[in-house]
């Protein structure tokens, strides 16, 4: 069985997120104030596996070294447009 869970990420530049192991990332958007993240899981999946999520602001510096192992999830726009965040994983 999957289902479609949503998870709400902080506008930091790294944190992690622990999924059930074989999850499938799919998309990031904003629902009112927050950056969401969508995975498609497996709820009975007990054992976890750890994803490194990286939110970048505009004009923010990244370091190359942090995006050697990150694919690109996706942009989210905050408050009408006004703040913009651009969404990493590994």
């Amino acid at each position: 069985m999957q289902i479609v869970y949503k998870y709400i990420l902080k506008a930091d530049e790294q944190q992690y997120l622990e999924l059930p192991l074989y999850s499938q990332i799919l998309s990031t958007a904003n629902q009112g104030d927050d950056i969401v993240l969508y995975a498609l899981v497996n709820p009975e999946q007990k054992e976890i596996q750890r994803h490194r999520i990286e939110v970048y602001g505009t004009g923010h510096s990244i370091n190359d070294a942090n995006l050697a192992d990150l694919k690109f999830l996706g942009t989210v726009l905050m408050y009408n447009g006004e703040l913009v965040f651009h969404v990493f994983y590994e």
